[in-house]
């Protein structure tokens, strides 16, 4: 954050002795050079940067990988997160929920949480395949 707040200021700066000049030798046209520097930034953008909105760290990271889609093929949200929470919601709604000592991670096929609570008959096996199928892909 203090590189991009130095950066900023140093920009600024510059600028400030920079557009007194211009407009006394270059006048109106001073507008051009900063419009084609905005086009050239916004391009820049959107072919450089992947649309990371509503996506979590490892999808992120993932779209770094070799083989990743091109920045421009990217849209925000459709995050496996949101694949994720339907698939336990749907499976807490048609599972039953009950309490025990078997709750403890690794015993038993449900889902685990920090109460105690197990949803019995929950999709995570096939959120986790999911998972997979994508990062082979």
């Amino acid at each position: 954050m203090a590189i991009a707040s130095i950066g900023n200021w140093l920009f600024n700066f510059a600028i400030g002795f920079f557009i007194p000049p211009g407009f006394k030798n270059i006048t109106y046209k001073i507008f051009i050079i900063f419009g084609i520097l905005c086009f050239g930034a916004a391009a820049q953008a959107y072919f450089s940067y992947p649309e990371t909105a509503r996506k979590s760290l490892e999808e992120i990271e993932q779209m770094w990988l070799p083989g990743a889609p091109k920045p421009w093929q990217t849209k925000p949200g459709f995050s496996n997160l949101d694949q994720e929470a339907k698939d336990i919601e749907t499976g807490m709604k048609t599972g039953s929920m009950s309490y025990g000592e078997d709750m403890l991670p690794g015993a038993g096929a449900g889902m685990h949480s920090r109460n105690g609570l197990r949803a019995e008959g929950s999709n995570t096996e096939k959120g986790a395949t999911r998972l997979e199928d994508l990062r082979s892909t």
